[in-house]
């Protein structure tokens, strides 16, 4: 039997059976397909492993470096196991209307038949992949791990503010996600994300302890934190219990289990490049004067292909961005202790706007013009690192 052989024959009896509502159905089928790539050179890695037993369903997916795995609830019949194509769920998702039924049949010839069913709304399909073949899903040793457990909303808080600074520089590997540790001579966690041009840290209140941990923390990848993003929702009061071991994590909530792998690297000691607080020189920006400079910018010639930067003249009072044939200014709040001695210094423009998207007004602080200059939004925990631009 190969895929493009009719499906024929009848099915002599039904192997399992599960009946699930619309609802949980639409949420298991969206979380796998949000781990399914669409394009897999492996052809099992674009199904997803469903198990049936008493009263519930559990769908796992993977693309290798992380498996989800969900729970729901159902009316069932049988136990057992079958690998469904993630489109099949996909598209049965969408076009269902009602509760859905997952039946395995036994074919009297051939491979035996899956099928969905909404009412009238039937969709078959040739068990075509064994569940021998899904790969087997890593765990834990032997070595020390941490666990803690924190609510959706501060893990989301903390996933915000920090992703704008996560590399994508495939060089550097090691900064292609955001580092959760234990706060320096504290006992509470700390996230902290950076391309080398920027750097965002992050302190929450919940309490962590890796003193047993054989790392300083551990780099959870920039494509596991997209994947998670919409599981966590807007945030809520349902608690997220995280483990964490060497080169690995497994997060729970809710009815979701990821168990995934971190990056296998050292997170560079980001200590060095936070400035010591001063109010020598000061800005604060807010989204509005931003975009309206970007638009106006944009009316220069060549400005869209290039990074500009966003130049800072404390002596004028004015913000401007622009290149050599052409600029454009706004009046800004700057200010420095002593204006007259400080030279107009610059900030990459794209990363200012980066940077609103996540704190609509925030204030700059820096010591001097060819220096590092940290960032307060509204977040008196939140910290946020950038460096000067050449103007």
């Amino acid at each position: 039997m190969t895929m493009h052989q009719p499906i024929t024959g009848t099915a002599s009896a039904i192997r399992l059976s599960a009946t699930i509502e619309l609802a949980e159905f639409r949420r298991a089928a969206r979380i796998a397909s949000s781990v399914i790539e669409r394009r897999n050179t492996i052809p099992v890695l674009g199904y997803a492993h469903l198990g049936v037993s008493k009263g519930t369903v559990t769908l796992c997916a993977t693309d290798l470096d992380s498996y989800f795995t969900t729970l729901v609830e159902a009316n069932t019949a049988g136990e057992g196991t079958v690998l469904i194509s993630g489109r099949m769920l996909s598209a049965f998702a969408a076009a269902a209307t009602g509760p859905v039924t997952i039946e395995v049949q036994q074919a009297e010839k051939g491979p035996d038949m899956v099928v969905l069913r909404d009412g009238d709304l039937v969709l078959r399909a040739h068990e075509l992949i064994q569940t021998a073949d899904f790969p087997k899903q890593f765990g834990f040793d032997d070595s020390p791990a941490a666990t803690w457990t924190m609510m959706q909303d501060g893990l989301l808080r903390m996933i915000r503010l920090c992703e704008h600074c996560i590399s994508r520089e495939e060089t550097r590997y090691y900064l292609q996600g955001i580092f959760l540790h234990q706060k320096p001579g504290g006992d509470t966690l700390r996230a902290v994300a950076t391309d080398g041009h920027r750097l965002a840290c992050i302190d929450s209140t919940d309490s962590v302890d890796l003193s047993s941990h054989d790392q300083r923390g551990v780099i959870v990848p920039r494509t596991l934190i997209a994947k998670m993003k919409p599981l966590l929702g807007k945030g809520g009061n349902e608690p997220v219990t995280i483990t964490v071991q060497r080169h690995k994590i497994r997060i729970a909530t809710g009815a979701v289990e990821v168990m995934a792998k971190t990056i296998d690297g050292k997170y560079p000691d980001y200590s060095r490049v936070i400035p010591e607080p001063s109010d020598r020189i000061a800005a604060t920006l807010s989204r509005d004067i931003l975009q309206r400079l970007t638009r106006a910018a944009t009316g220069l010639d060549g400005v869209k292909n290039v990074r500009i930067a966003a130049k800072f003249d404390p002596k004028a009072g004015r913000i401007s961005a622009g290149r050599h044939d052409g600029e454009v200014s706004l009046p800004a709040s700057i200010s420095a202790s002593d204006p007259g001695a400080v030279e107009p210094f610059g900030l990459d423009l794209s990363y200012l706007r980066d940077q609103v998207r996540v704190t609509p007004v925030f204030s700059l602080r820096g010591q001097r013009a060819g220096d590092p200059f940290r960032i307060y939004g509204e977040d008196p925990d939140a910290l946020f690192i950038l460096m000067p631009m050449r103007v």
